[in-house]
């Protein structure tokens, strides 16, 4: 009876004979390369969990010790099989080969070492059930064979046994045969007689030095989806996207012995109270409302069986924005397999939603008990494969009301845009130019994740060096899987140049204030300098009382912000982020007012224009918009009325030079719109939740 899962057998052959010392041209010699190879074939298996089964056959070492040379004691000298026996991929495993060193023997027989890995191979799987096997032979096919008669008999015996042989060595079988020596050929040809597999040091390395969970077949969610009372389509959806990256830590003593883990409640004096005289509590304001397991099983919301009714369709453009979209994952479903009928009804659905570009509003139970979830199903056709994608979309209070700027009022230079359009052009990864072998860069199915890669990494590192420093940053190839290509960093080079310079900015200097506090006080370069024994501090001659207070105003009151502005500004605070926390004050100003006594914050918000008016209009104008945003919601109307009374509103070129407002677009921005009756409506309408978020 075959396995249920895929589980190969697989034979490691590796030469460690002094030919392998050779160095290549990247200055790395072949021995290096094919125990990278091998080490992360065996890691790969390890950090995959994978079930497969593994053998290491080493050959050109001083040591013999295979039962083929027991048999024949002349022949198949120099071979050591390194395990006893097939078995899953251990850290062991991992730090013997580790451990291996070249060896002194200039000469290894390939094809003995691969007839030596066939016999271990054979006998290790009697009473195991694997799906496939296999050898990987890594050698550079230097030295020369004795044994070439008995490459008949490894392609029959590889062929009858249905071994998957694969060849790791330098760059061979390709098609100027005249270069290659006569092992090379030989290896060549018998790759090709049996159908396996060749590739050089270089690719190996490439495919293997990433680790991947193999691909595991999806666990299907069978449902009906449900269209009114009478129509139900048996359809079944799996993941299309899951995100989720968790790493199984597992607390264990040195010893294997096993750990109880325990909790426990007690009170200040440390008296223990039992499980059974606790009940869960909610806190409410000031109050704890307690639940006994009986209330709470009461107040749970039955959401009854597993379903996916459709609740209403909707139009994708306009009532389905990507900002809806939550969750983290995406799921696809297909009609159920051998089911005709629901294929052919399945298919009508899609080809409608798809025709009228229309999605399914849909409630979904994924099991008895669980939280509904509301979701929307878009129609996808694509090579005549008929799909509804599920995404997540929120209900109404889990959607969040976020207050932005307007940059209604904002005007980059001719030249700002025609800079950052110049910069896209030059990044544009649909350029067919820049693909490298006919693969989209940065493709998503084929992106590795390089945290999980680094983490992968240090988690080798830690089994086989365990008392050595994890390092402080990934290498260099993770790094690379999330650097812009180099033809990219080529093209735009030019361009960043010309942002920089059309785009210029300023340097926040945060330690400004303590290398003036330093020097006030006489600090010197040592933190740990005390003050004198009777508490006086020595101070400069020309320190002022102003001197020894502006260091202690670090953020503007509503009690006297124009002089805490002033302050802050003298300490050398930037004065775009003194701008921006007076503004916050001005808006608490207006909206803690009494009585619609603006005074106060009218005179603040006069403050704040005339410095704004000498150093940047723009600052000024942005933020204008913003808080006429938040009175008109709050119809204080009279309020805005009084700003445009007191000349306060935008500042135009006509005031400044600065600026590149004109009069015009200033009366435009004054201007209030008027409410329509829908909008009085939906205020008749207002519950409790919209009055509470506007408190």
């Amino acid at each position: 009876m075959p396995p249920k899962t895929k589980r190969e057998a697989i034979v490691l052959v590796w030469d460690i004979s002094e030919s392998s010392s050779q160095i290549d041209a990247d200055g790395v010699s072949t021995f290096e390369k094919s125990k990278q190879c091998l080490s992360w074939i065996v890691t790969r298996k390890i950090l995959s969990n994978s079930k497969d089964e593994i053998g290491v056959v080493v050959f050109g070492s001083k040591e013999t010790n295979n039962t083929l040379h027991d048999d024949f004691n002349d022949r198949y000298e120099n071979i050591s099989v390194i395990t006893e026996n097939l078995s899953m991929a251990t850290w062991d495993i991992l730090r013997q080969v580790e451990k291996i060193k070249i060896s002194t023997l200039k000469k290894a027989d390939w094809i003995e070492a691969i007839l030596v890995g066939i016999d271990f191979l054979k006998h290790s799987m009697e009473g195991k059930v694997f799906t496939e096997s296999k050898i990987v032979i890594l050698s550079n096919f230097t030295s020369e064979v004795n044994s070439e008669k008995d490459l008949h008999v490894i392609q029959n015996v590889i062929n009858s046994m249905k071994i998957n042989l694969v060849a790791i060595g330098p760059d061979i079988g390709g098609e100027n045969e005249d270069s290659q020596t006569q092992s090379e050929l030989l290896i060549a040809h018998l790759v090709t007689d049996t159908q396996g597999v060749i590739c050089s040091y270089n690719e190996a390395l490439k495919q293997l030095r990433f680790y991947e969970k193999p691909a595991k077949k999806p666990q299907g969610w069978h449902v009906s989806l449900t269209i009114g009372p009478d129509i139900q389509i048996p359809v079944t959806g799996y993941k299309m996207v899951d995100s989720s990256f968790n790493i199984g830590w597992n607390v264990q003593t040195v010893d294997n012995e096993p750990i109880i883990k325990d909790h426990g409640f007690f009170k200040k004096d440390e008296t223990c109270v039992e499980n059974q005289d606790i009940i869960d509590g909610y806190v409410f304001g000031n109050s704890i409302i307690p639940f006994s397991a009986v209330e709470k099983e009461t107040m749970t919301y039955d959401s009854g069986e597993k379903c996916l009714n459709v609740l209403q369709t909707a139009p994708i453009a306009e009532c389905l924005p990507k900002h809806l979209f939550i969750g983290d994952t995406v799921h696809y479903f297909v009609p159920q397999p051998d089911d005709e009928e629901a294929a052919v009804a399945f298919a009508a659905v899609v080809k409608a939603l798809y025709d009228l570009d229309l999605a399914f509003i849909v409630r979904k139970v994924y099991r008895n008990g669980t939280i509904p979830m509301l979701g929307a199903m878009i129609p996808k056709i694509e090579d005549d494969h008929y799909i509804l994608l599920f995404l997540e979309i929120p209900f109404k209070q889990d959607n969040k009301k976020v207050n932005i700027p307007s940059l209604r009022y904002v005007k980059s230079t001719e030249e700002q845009i025609s800079c950052i359009d110049r910069l896209i052009t030059s990044m544009d990864l649909t350029n067919p130019e820049i693909f490298e072998e006919d693969e989209e860069p940065y493709a998503p199915e084929k992106l590795i994740d390089p945290f999980k890669q680094h983490v992968d990494k240090c988690i080798v590192m830690k089994a086989l060096h365990k008392d050595s420093p994890l390092p402080s940053q990934p290498e260099k190839f993770i790094l690379d899987l999330i650097k812009p290509l180099p033809v990219i960093e080529e093209r735009s080079k030019d361009v960043l140049e010309d942002v920089k310079k059309v785009f210029p900015l300023e340097k926040v200097d945060t330690d400004k204030n303590k290398k003036e506090a330093a020097v006030m006080f006489d600090l010197g370069n040592n933190p740990d300098e005390a003050p004198n024994i009777n508490g006086e501090i020595k101070m400069e001659l020309d320190a002022s009382m102003d001197d020894l207070v502006k260091s202690s105003i670090d953020h503007i009151s509503t009690v006297n912000p124009e002089s805490d502005f002033e302050s802050i500004l003298k300490n050398g605070v930037p004065f775009v982020r003194v701008c921006d926390e007076l503004q916050s004050v001005i808006i608490k100003l207006f909206i803690s007012c009494v009585d619609d006594d603006v005074k106060k914050p009218l005179k603040v918000l006069a403050f704040l224009r005339k410095h704004c008016l000498d150093y940047d209009p723009m600052l000024y104008n942005i933020w204008l918009g913003f808080l006429k945003d938040i009175i008109i919601e709050r119809e204080n109307h009279n309020i805005w009325e009084l700003i445009i009374q007191e000349s306060l509103s935008l500042i135009t070129s006509k005031e400044s030079e600065k600026s590149n407002l004109t009069m015009e677009e200033a009366k435009l921005f004054n201007e209030v719109k008027k409410q329509t009756p829908e909008s009085n409506k939906m205020d008749e309408i207002m519950d409790a939740d919209d009055l509470l978020d506007m408190m």
